[in-house]
């Protein structure tokens, strides 16, 4: 990532395809979220609890956060893929 973009860029697609547009639809520009609307800053958010048949396959990661007392809690959510040979 270049050290003077004023952007993160959090996905990169090498070769997308029409289905992938909807992509870049989905994701969102952080520091345009948190300078939005003053009101909705006042809002504080919880924690909120994954549902038990989610947890199953969801590992969490949690790390202390830069922001005084805060901390980070990232989800990854595992799926499956199956695959058949036709012959």
């Amino acid at each position: 990532m270049d050290p003077n973009s004023s952007k993160e860029e959090f996905v990169h697609i090498e070769s997308p395809s029409s289905n992938d547009n909807h992509l870049s639809e989905s994701i969102v520009d952080v520091a345009n979220e948190l300078s939005g609307d003053d009101n909705k800053n006042d809002v504080v958010m919880g924690r909120k609890e994954l549902p038990e048949e989610l947890s199953r396959s969801v590992m969490v990661l949690t790390c202390e956060s830069k922001a005084e007392g805060g901390t980070c809690v990232v989800h990854l959510v595992g799926t499956a893929h199956v695959s058949q040979v036709k012959i």
